[in-house]
C-alpha cells in the first residue's frame, strides 16, 4: 500500500503517512501489503526471467594481483622541501629532524617510483639500526634506482650514476646524501608545480 498523496510505501494498518502526514483511507489501510519477493523456497518456472534484486558486483572480472604495482605516472602526492631548512633543523634538533626527514624521503620515494619491490619505512629503519647504519648506504643506492624509475615514467632525464653517488655520500655524510636525494625529489615535484613544504 502506498500513500495516495505522495506515493510513499506504508505498512498495513497505518492511518497517516509518515512522510507527508496525509490521512490514509480506511479501506487502503486494511489492505495487506504486497511483497515483490517470492515466497521462501519458491522456484521460478523453467525459462522464466530471474528477478533482479539490484546490480551485483562482477566477481568474475579479472582483479589486479595482490601487491601488483599501481601506476604512479601522474602528479606526485608530496611537495618540494627546502633543503637548507631541513639541514638546519637536523642540526638544531641534534639529528631528530633528520630521522623524520629520512622517514619522509622513504615514503615519498616509494609513492612516486615504479619499482615493484619497495622496502617499507619500518623495514628500512630496522635494517639501518641493526646494521649500525650500513643498510642506509644500500638504501641510498636503491634510492637512485627509484628516482631514475620515477623520472623515466614522467619523461624526465635520468642519471644512471645517482645510486653510486648517493651510496658514497651516505657513507661519508648521511645528511648530504639525504640533501641530494631530496633535490631530485624536488625536481620531480617541481615538474608538476607542487608547493614547498617543511
Amino acid at each position: 500500500m502506498n500513500c495516495p498523496n505522495c506515493g510513499t510505501p506504508l505498512t498495513p494498518g497505518t492511518t497517516f503517512c509518515t512522510t507527508c502526514g496525509a490521512k490514509v483511507p480506511a479501506e487502503a489501510a486494511a489492505q495487506p501489503a504486497y511483497s515483490a519477493q517470492p515466497a521462501y523456497g519458491a522456484q521460478p518456472a523453467y525459462g522464466a526471467p530471474q528477478p533482479n534484486y539490484g546490480a551485483q558486483p562482477n566477481y568474475g572480472a579479472p582483479q589486479p594481483a595482490y601487491g601488483a604495482p599501481q601506476s604512479t605516472r601522474g602528479p606526485v602526492a608530496f611537495g618540494q622541501r627546502n633543503i637548507g631548512l631541513c639541514l638546519l633543523l637536523s642540526v638544531l634538533t641534534c639529528g631528530i629532524y633528520m630521522l623524520i626527514w629520512f622517514i619522509n624521503l622513504i615514503g615519498e620515494l616509494n609513492s612516486c617510483s615504479e619499482e615493484q619491490q619497495k622496502t617499507g619505512v619500518g623495514m628500512v629503519l630496522v635494517y639501518t639500526i641493526l646494521t649500525c647504519g650500513l643498510y642506509q648506504a644500500f638504501w641510498a643506492y636503491k634510492a637512485g634506482d627509484q628516482i631514475n624509475s620515477a623520472k623515466s615514467v614522467r619523461d624526465m632525464p635520468t642519471n644512471p650514476n645517482h645510486g653510486l653517488v648517493f651510496m658514497v655520500l651516505s657513507v661519508v655524510s648521511a645528511p648530504l646524501a639525504l640533501a641530494l636525494i631530496q633535490n631530485e625529489l624536488n625536481k620531480i615535484a617541481a615538474h608538476y608545480g607542487a608547493p614547498e613544504v617543511v
